[in-house]
């Protein structure tokens, strides 16, 4: 659920990237709009907010690093709160028919910053459908981490 509504979603985030995003804040900030798109759509709300809490920023004309609060306001169209609710629905039905199949080859990847941490990646084997996931693919019977 939202962190907060008041009376719209609001979902409260850290990060610790060292510059905010000065434009293509869609792709940069992708993680966190995707989840706060889904409280929006099911809440059928045009308004979200994103608080991040940047916990080591480099701000102009300081030395070193410090946290600093941003807030960004969302807006969600009736066709994008659509748009993503069908989408919401169909994952339902695909993800119960994985389970029940047990056949997870028929889902979408997950975002790949999820492969660094995931218990299943050996079996999930996502190198194979996304070139850039090779790093993650096991050497030795050992899972590498994505670095």
């Amino acid at each position: 659920s939202p962190d907060m509504r008041m009376p719209w979603p609001i979902e409260f985030k850290t990060s610790r990237a060292q510059y905010e995003p000065k434009s293509d804040y869609a792709k940069k900030l992708e993680g966190y709009l995707n989840q706060l798109n889904m409280y929006q759509a099911l809440m059928d709300e045009e308004r979200g907010g994103l608080l991040i809490l940047y916990l080591c920023l480099r701000q102009v004309g300081t030395w070193g690093l410090k946290p600093a609060l941003r807030f960004y306001k969302v807006l969600f169209s009736k066709e994008e709160r659509a748009k993503k609710l069908k989408w919401m629905k169909d994952m339902v039905v695909k993800l119960s028919e994985a389970m029940k199949t047990k056949q997870h080859k028929a889902l979408p990847l997950c975002n790949e910053w999820m492969c660094n941490d995931c218990p299943w990646i050996a079996k999930c084997e996502p190198w194979k459908t996304d070139l850039k996931r090779k790093k993650y693919k096991p050497s030795n019977g050992d899972v590498q981490k994505g670095k």
